[in-house]
């Protein structure tokens, strides 16, 4: 009997211990990603597609500029291209045609010299037809505001007809906070700093639900204000699918 019992007790003080080594930190949620996006050139507002407070997907677009100039040069360079590409085709059949002859003894090497550069020039603009397609393309795709990943839209200083000028000081800009992912912030003293592995098993506990840690890292440098009692900022990353507004009181559980 007290063969099972010893075993028993060991295994509770082991567990005693363990949770008195564990650390619980009050701490606050924030977003995990917040980044303020506007137009990389000017323009009139076409369409605000989204509002403050609705939830977006990653590449959806949320405002879009008049793009009537930027598809219309895309048509023009697209017809260019298309000239181009039959001149292309039609200078390679005379070129081979020519190079037949000239095996042949039939052409003179000069002939076929003219013929080689004139390929090259066609080739050339060709190439050039393809590059102002591309430019016009991403011209047309800047007139586009998506979002770079899924979030919730926090302000947006958009309005249908609004004109955009890119060279002045403070543009409008659409502000969005990453959606699925938070910030539990928490501060540490020097000690737990100093022995922090960002492998630990940490937990984030937040109004009765807990979550497991994707990521923790360490600030490199005490928060300021703490010099009489140094302190680092604790930044602990989880998922959650559920919104989680920034502020709401947290608890972190380091082991």
């Amino acid at each position: 009997m007290k063969a099972l019992i010893r075993p028993l007790i060991g295994a509770l003080l082991l567990i005693v211990t363990l949770e008195a080594f564990a650390q619980t930190l009050q701490g606050s949620i924030g977003w995990n990603r917040r980044v303020a996006l506007g137009f990389g050139m000017s323009g009139q507002v076409e369409a605000v597609l989204v509002q403050p407070g609705a939830a977006v997907n990653s590449g959806e677009i949320l405002v879009r500029l008049d793009a009537t100039v930027y598809e219309i040069a895309l048509r023009k360079v697209g017809n260019a291209e298309e000239l181009y590409r039959v001149e292309r085709d039609q200078q390679r059949a005379d070129f081979d045609r020519e190079q037949t002859l000239f095996d042949e003894g039939s052409l003179p090497a000069v002939q076929l010299d003219l013929e080689k550069l004139e390929l090259v020039r066609v080739e050339s603009a060709y190439a050039g037809a393809l590059l102002e397609r591309q430019h016009a393309e991403f011209q047309l795709e800047l007139a586009r505001l998506k979002a770079p990943f899924s979030a919730w839209v926090i302000d947006s200083a958009f309005a249908p007809g609004q004109y955009v000028n890119h060279d002045l000081g403070n543009p409008p800009v659409i502000t969005l906070a990453e959606r699925g992912f938070y910030l539990a912030r928490v501060l540490v003293n020097a000690q737990t700093a100093a022995v922090f592995k960002v492998e630990s098993d940490v937990r984030v506990q937040v109004d009765g639900r807990e979550f497991e840690a994707i990521a923790s890292a360490i600030g490199l440098e005490p928060v300021p204000g703490s010099e009489q009692n140094t302190q680092y900022l604790l930044a602990v990353r989880f998922a959650s699918d559920q919104l989680i507004r920034p502020g709401t009181a947290c608890t972190v559980t380091l082991p």
